[in-house]
């Protein structure tokens, strides 16, 4: 990772590469002109972050027109001309949202020859965060920068495209991570009431699974039980037969 005072970016160096619907609308907010305007730090950004950001999809859930507060923190950390220490520092923030808005500036700006090391940070990241405003989708941070390189949009928003000569070793390498997993969840990483819901949901469902005997097995076992009662009759029609037949002689013999 680069150690000069200038973050190294490719593309549209006011837009960060954000689709121009979308940046229009950041740029036209109230809360990107009145709130955000006024900050002209990274710290204090970041405490904007660790406030105000509580999902990291584009737009306001049900509307097409209105900018998330996390695109406006987006763009406007662009606007600060962070260096690579600064996005050093918010790779490893303890604030999850802080984390995402990382990852995400490193996915719309930074070269792309460069992806593939500053995002190695978030490879193994398990905390959950919300993609919509009241967590009716959540994801690992993990899975969300993988699909911030293997897909082509985020959220419908499209995202830059990556030339293939970049792509194929990016592609490579997160085919070879885990793969997503809504369900995988750490106790470690839960900061919000829905992720210890859905980390009890997941324990008892695993419970309940791993205490069941293997479908296998009970199959196994019902053949046997099935094999052996066939046995069993077999035997008795047998020993049925045997004793009539046996009957039949004896009164055959006393009749002659």
């Amino acid at each position: 990772m680069s150690e000069g005072k200038t973050l190294p970016t490719q593309g549209n160096t006011r837009t960060m590469n954000i689709d121009s619907i979308l940046f229009t609308n950041i740029t036209h907010s109230d809360y990107m002109f009145k709130t955000l305007g006024s900050i002209h730090s990274i710290s204090d950004l970041i405490d904007i972050i660790i406030n105000d950001v509580h999902y990291i999809s584009p737009y306001i859930q049900k509307s097409s027109s209105s900018p998330s507060t996390a695109f406006c923190v987006l763009l406007r950390l662009f606007q600060l001309n962070p260096t690579p220490d600064d996005i050093r520092m918010m790779s490893t923030h303890s604030n999850k949202y802080v984390r995402c808005i990382a990852a995400l500036i490193i996915r719309y700006s930074i070269q792309f020859n460069l992806l593939l090391s500053y995002l190695k940070p978030f490879v193994d990241d398990r905390a959950v965060v919300n993609i919509s405003l009241h967590g009716e989708k959540t994801k690992q941070i993990k899975c969300l920068v993988k699909d911030l390189i293997l897909e082509p949009k985020f959220e419908g928003c499209i995202l830059p495209r990556i030339p293939q000569v970049y792509y194929k070793p990016l592609l490579e390498f997160f085919k070879g991570t885990s793969q997503p997993n809504s369900h995988e969840l750490d106790e470690d990483s839960l900061t919000s009431f829905s992720d210890l819901k859905k980390f009890v949901q997941y324990s008892d469902h695993h419970q309940r699974e791993h205490s069941r005997p293997p479908t296998s097995n009970l199959r196994y076992s019902r053949s046997c039980r099935q094999r052996s009662s066939y046995r069993e009759r077999s035997r008795s029609d047998s020993r049925e037969r045997r004793k009539n037949y046996y009957e039949e002689r004896r009164y055959d013999s006393r009749k002659n």
